[in-house]
């Protein structure tokens, strides 16, 4: 769990999501999930930015067709390209700056001490293999909050108990404010990057990062891709 406040906040978190798409769907909740093409779903009724509406199927080849009839034609250009430098291998950094040319390694820390103080403190570029978790740092600026509620900090971290998916906690009064955010992840190559463990959802390189591409994202994306906010 990496604990941020809002001046020290850094990229450094990152796992791996199914794609989501929701909507009502008429009799029992369903709550398949299967493969269709390169992306995966999950279908839940009680979410409404993807609808699925006069829906009947009851067998899962039938909700694989009116999926990718209806909805995958409606995921925004953005995820599809986030998605397949994924699936190439390429890392994410997400930040509110819209005209990086140049990452650069910078000093960086925990607002909190944690377990991963070792691999979090440094001077480091900080990014992930998981576009979702970029998403959330390019995202969590204080920019539309007023001076007099920015005293708050934001938790992200991983949590297996809902699917090992990415969360942020988010102060509650802040809600108004934040969910209008943009901001922009930047598409790096994987090359001198390190994990704080195998397989971790962390990584950092020393070295000077020349992104590839950036994709402008919005606060929304976050829980579309699969990860969580907590209001607290």
């Amino acid at each position: 769990m990496v604990v941020l406040s809002k001046f020290l906040a850094r990229q450094r978190v990152a796992t791996v999501f199914p794609f989501r798409g929701w909507g009502p769907v008429p009799g029992p909740k369903p709550d398949f999930t299967f493969r269709t093409s390169d992306w995966q779903f999950m279908l839940q009724s009680d979410r409404s930015d993807y609808k699925l509406q006069d829906l009947d199927c009851k067998y899962e080849d039938n909700y694989q067709t009116y999926i990718m009839q209806t909805i995958v034609p409606n995921i925004p250009q953005r995820i599809n390209t986030l998605r397949k430098y994924q699936d190439n291998g390429y890392v994410f950094h997400g930040t509110p700056s819209p005209d990086i040319t140049l990452i650069t390694p910078r000093y960086t820390e925990n607002a909190t001490h944690s377990e991963n103080d070792d691999f979090n403190i440094d001077h480091a570029v900080f990014a992930t293999p998981y576009f979702t978790a970029a998403i959330i740092f390019a995202c969590k600026s204080p920019r539309h909050i007023p001076p007099y509620l920015q005293n708050g900090t934001v938790t992200v971290g991983s949590d297996q108990s809902y699917g090992k998916g990415i969360y942020a906690e988010i102060p509650k009064v802040w809600k108004p404010y934040i969910t209008q955010n943009n901001g922009w992840v930047y598409v790096l190559k994987p090359d001198t990057f390190i994990p704080a463990t195998e397989g971790s959802w962390q990584i950092k390189s020393y070295d000077p990062q020349t992104p590839i591409d950036k994709v402008e994202v919005k606060f929304e994306d976050f829980e579309k891709t699969g990860g969580k906010i907590i209001w607290i």
